[in-house]
């Protein structure tokens, strides 16, 4: 059902700040202090970050939960707003029955895999020297015989 009064539009576009602002505390550790869910209405990005999230979280978040969509007057309006705090832009849209679906700059998106890819190797190369490490602890003990 498609929302029609402007109360009930603002009440979907609240709902789904909401939940972006649930994820990246739940998901980033980051204290509910430190995000807020901006006023409806209210200029520039939809959540307010604290320094300490934006440590964590540097983007400049717009969030759209509508059904007919107008994504490049949409990221003007989330660059700019980004642009403005000195943060990546990043839009969240959501259709009613959909998942949300984000909008970042390619670089952006590149960059965040590049960092992924960073932390997996950084993991393995631990799981290495940890592998190894056990391996020579043991190397100065005699095989034990298994009955």
């Amino acid at each position: 059902m498609t929302a029609r009064t402007t109360a009930s539009k603002k009440g979907k576009a609240r709902r789904l700040q909401q939940t972006v602002r649930d994820l990246l505390i739940s998901e980033l550790g980051i204290h509910a202090d430190d995000i807020l869910s901006a006023p409806m209405g209210l200029a520039g990005c939809d959540l307010i970050l604290s320094p300490a999230a934006r440590a964590k979280c540097p983007f400049g978040i717009e969030c759209k939960n509508q059904e007919t969509w107008s994504i490049p007057k949409w990221w003007r309006q989330c660059t700019t707003n980004a642009d403005q705090e000195n943060l990546s832009p990043l839009l969240v849209v959501k259709k009613n029955g959909q998942p949300p679906l984000v909008m970042a700059e390619l670089y952006t998106f590149i960059s965040l895999l590049a960092d992924r890819v960073d932390d997996l190797e950084l993991l393995e190369l631990r799981r290495y020297r940890e592998a190894n490490r056990e391996k020579e602890l043991h190397a100065d003990r005699p095989d034990e015989v298994v009955e």
